[in-house]
């Protein structure tokens, strides 16, 4: 590969790029991350999802992985484009880019060794291209593949404040994170993107979220409903699905001024 540009380079990793591919080489494993890794991986060369950039293939060294080649995928973080436009995209942009990370993550869970997306809300994990509206969700290696692990989480999923929700059965059970975990941070990316409200991960979060939801707007939907369930230990979390289409064909979002979340008003 030739005008490589470093794309990151700790303790642990050297990844780089020509353009057309990405390449990420392992300075270090310990024996279980390199069987968790090298697991996921042969799983992943043989999976094809739009939107879901998997490994094209990967090498061993000394009997551990070396390096794993990727297709370069393009494309900006969203959060970018929110703030720079001061927070005034339109809904219907804002629910099109979420519809398309529900469909990713949906049809992750439908493979037959399920894919998990503990990560998901670290928002540089997902690139969206503005001119075509495409989504890629990368770093396929931190995903958790059938019974294989994830060894990286987003704080905000998982820190001392919440981690007695979500390490509870309905989220984390037999050493895996279940598909409630992938909704939860889909229902939280919906709210904050929405109204420009940061739900804070404190021991009120049930409480925040409740307020949050009421002064936007969104409590009484469809959409709201779910988004509530998910403090519900006895009901799965459910896909946002026709509560996308409802929230588009139904609401517009108020211009935004500072200090105030935008709120949804009926059509």
């Amino acid at each position: 590969m030739k005008d490589l540009k470093v794309l990151k380079d700790d303790y642990r990793l050297l990844v780089t790029t020509d353009g057309k591919y990405v390449v990420k080489k392992f300075k270090y494993l310990g024996r279980e991350e390199n069987k968790q890794l090298s697991g996921k991986l042969e799983i992943g060369t043989k999976i094809k999802i739009e939107g879901l950039v998997t490994p094209i293939d990967f090498t061993y060294k000394h009997g551990k992985v070396d390096e794993v080649y990727y297709p370069f995928a393009s494309g900006r973080i969203f959060a970018d484009l929110l703030s720079e436009s001061g927070f005034n995209l339109p809904l219907d942009v804002i629910i099109d880019y979420m519809e398309n990370i529900e469909r990713i993550v949906k049809l992750g869970h439908s493979q037959e060794q399920k894919i998990i997306f503990p990560d998901l809300l670290t928002e540089g994990n997902i690139l969206y291209d503005k001119g075509t509206g495409k989504v890629n969700i990368v770093d396929f290696d931190g995903l958790q593949v059938g019974n294989y692990k994830s060894d990286v989480i987003s704080d905000f999923i998982f820190n001392s404040n919440t981690s007695s929700l979500l390490l509870s059965s309905k989220y984390y059970r037999d050493g895996l994170f279940t598909k409630n975990v992938d909704l939860f941070s889909i229902y939280v990316y919906l709210v904050y993107y929405s109204t420009k409200m940061r739900l804070p991960a404190d021991p009120q979060l049930k409480e925040n979220l409740l307020d949050h939801l009421s002064i936007a707007g969104i409590l009484g939907t469809d959409a709201g409903q779910k988004i509530m369930n998910l403090f519900n230990p006895q009901q799965d979390n459910d896909y946002l699905g026709d509560s996308f289409r409802q929230l588009k064909e139904n609401y517009i979002l108020t211009d935004s001024v500072p200090k105030q979340p935008r709120q949804y008003v009926r059509k």
